[in-house]
């Protein structure tokens, strides 16, 4: 019954912003009246207190004590480690400096209100006293605005993200409002924050509250990239017109092919992830964003990208690659599908790094040069029919509408890893030359969806220069087999775009062409 009453709370609004008129207005009068009744030199000496607190505090609330303590007092989802751990190490600090300071302001009030205790007249007392309240008053005042400001800009940080991440009140229809998603299912402490960090940028005091708050610019790059992701990632249904359904799967392919995020994904922390069917399905009907952090197997990562991993769940080489991650560039990826740190033309970067895709007709062209001596009964067609099932993958939604998603993708990453995921791996050549005569080999069985056939390794540049890389790709198979490729930097003339040729030395030079991904 106090939800629901807190609920309608929560949804009545004045006008824009009004939550922090509101809040305002009662904290000037606190602090007024508080200050009246203190007196001066005790809010003197509370503001001392509060600015030896904030002071400090940031870095007492970094120990791990206080961390536990948000645990205990029912904060367990971890970003609150955001704001909790600091109010409560502020709160203790600001304590403790006013339990020192009181024995101090009581020798003062006793030393003025006795010093003329054998005069004959007591009025410099009473005027003394007079001007300790209107003080009290007037720095009653003060604190009161300064504690807004502290309070607002703590707020803002996980208001911030909260706000990135408002769910719809009909997510997913009625089935998952059946299932408790929606903003009203929130936590009535994420929407309280959540409307207090709107009011705040109604009244244009957002990005005020960012800089004087506790939380950096990489914090809340984080948060942009958290909301869009969770935005647009179950964006469309299976029953939308095919244009928007291709457009969902070009997004999952750019949240997950992005050439920075590539080597964080490949760690077992991320990979069991997005392999997880049943964590997917959150993001895809908008779940709301409490019930995803509170997952069993984001926790730790979440505590990690907090740097408050104490029982080391997460590895040192995770914490590295997210470190590493440009998330400027990573969200005009996520909306463009360029990446200006990962393009073909950046001079900083080699030309090779980025995620390609199997080029069909390119390598169809390849291999009829490599094999003209290709005859019936296997036709040229069928390499072709084969190579267009190996770079992609046709599957049909409920309204009948085939979706078509390129599936071949090899990745090359500024540290000089080189992985290869999809529905095929070379494990052998594809033509068998006897006699003079090229026998195509269609190895259809190596097409399936299976972790077996992904391949990662190193590349480098070859010895022989000239634009050429060479990459050592251990597979997945069983034995696990490794298999040495050349990488050829080419230019198709006929659209002057830049390709990759692999090469397969190990089977009989066999050629495949790759094009920078479409996303």
């Amino acid at each position: 019954m106090a939800d629901e009453v807190f609920r309608d709370m929560v949804a009545f609004s004045l006008f824009p912003g009004d939550t922090v008129v509101l809040i305002v207005l009662l904290g000037i009068t606190v602090g007024a009246l508080a200050g009246r009744l203190a007196g001066g030199i005790r809010v003197a000496f509370f503001l001392f207190s509060l600015v030896l607190a904030l002071s400090l505090g940031h870095l007492l609330a970094g120990l791990g004590l206080f961390a536990k303590m948000t645990e205990l007092i029912g904060f367990k989802n971890p970003l609150w480690l955001l704001l909790v751990p600091q109010i409560l190490a502020t709160a203790l600090l600001m304590l403790a400096s006013v339990a020192v300071l009181e024995p101090v302001h009581r020798k003062i009030y006793l030393h003025y209100k006795y010093k003329h205790k054998n005069d004959l007249n007591t009025d410099d007392f009473d005027t003394w006293e007079y001007l300790n309240d209107i003080w009290g008053l007037t720095l009653g005042l003060a604190a009161g605005m300064v504690c807004l400001i502290v309070l607002f800009s703590w707020l803002h940080a996980p208001g911030y993200l909260l706000l990135q991440t408002r769910p719809a009140e009909s997510t997913g229809g009625k089935e998952n409002h059946a299932k408790g998603y929606g903003e009203k299912f929130d936590p009535w402490g994420h929407r309280l924050l959540r409307r207090v960090c709107a009011d705040m940028h109604a009244l244009r005091l957002g990005a005020i509250a960012a800089k004087l708050g506790p939380a950096g610019p990489h914090y809340y790059a984080v948060a942009d990239t958290i909301g869009y992701i969770y935005h647009n990632y179950g964006r469309g249904t299976n029953f939308l017109p095919a244009t928007l359904g291709l457009e969902r799967e070009r997004f999952h392919q750019r949240v997950f092919f992005y050439p920075g995020i590539s080597p964080m994904l490949r760690q077992k922390e991320i990979y069991s992830l997005t392999t997880n069917s049943a964590f997917l399905k959150l993001w895809e009907d908008k779940t709301n964003f409490h019930q995803i952090t509170a997952h069993s197997k984001v926790v730790p990562l979440l505590h990690a990208a907090l740097h408050n991993d104490d029982n080391n769940t997460v590895s040192s080489e995770f914490i590295k690659h997210l470190a590493k991650l440009n998330l400027q560039d990573y969200q005009k990826f996520l909306r463009t599908g360029d990446s200006g740190v990962y393009s073909a033309d950046n001079p900083d970067q080699a030309a090779v790094i980025g995620s390609w895709q199997l080029a069909v007709d390119q390598t169809y062209e390849s291999l009829r040069r490599r094999y003209p001596q290709v005859r019936m009964p296997n036709p040229p067609l069928a390499v072709h029919k084969f190579l267009i099932n190996a770079a992609r993958r046709d599957f049909s939604r409920p309204n009948k509408v085939p979706v078509r998603e390129h599936d071949w993708i090899l990745t090359f990453t500024k540290d000089n890893q080189a992985y290869s995921v999809g529905r095929f791996f070379p494990t052998g050549p594809l033509f068998v030359v006897n006699k003079s005569v090229a026998t195509f080999t269609n190895p259809t069985f190596d097409i399936h969806d299976t972790k077996a056939l992904r391949a990662r390794g190193q590349w480098n540049a070859s010895a022989t220069g000239q634009g050429e890389f060479v990459a050592d790709l251990r597979m997945n198979t069983h034995p696990s087999s490794t298999v040495r490729v050349f990488i050829a930097q080419h230019i198709v003339p006929t659209d002057a775009s830049d390709h990759l040729i692999i090469r397969f030395p190990k089977y009989n030079d066999e050629e495949y062409v790759f094009r920078r991904y479409e996303f």
